[in-house]
């Protein structure tokens, strides 16, 4: 465990926001349990239970992203054609 003071120093509590994530018009997730973890001086991240989320709009890729004071996490991609405009950006890329 860090100490609060540490620049990385990490907290994990309960969003008291509602979170709607939405792309396209299309809900992908909807819940008012969220986790917010903030970093040091990093930007807050949300995270949702999969109970949460619409997995079906999701497929799991082969990809991972290691951060040096965290887990490595899984990384999801939008499966459904409301996230076709994103893969054609990310492919052009």
């Amino acid at each position: 465990m860090t100490s609060p003071r540490h620049p990385h120093a990490i907290t994990i509590g309960k969003n008291p926001n509602r979170v709607k994530v939405t792309f396209n018009g299309t809900v992908m997730a909807d819940t008012s349990q969220a986790l917010v973890l903030r970093e040091g001086s990093l930007p807050p991240v949300n995270y949702l239970t999969r109970e949460d989320v619409k997995m079906s709009y999701l497929r799991l890729t082969d990809h991972a992203k290691h951060y040096p004071e965290r887990h490595v996490q899984a990384v999801l991609n939008c499966a459904t054609p409301c996230c076709e405009p994103l893969r054609r950006a990310a492919a052009a890329r």
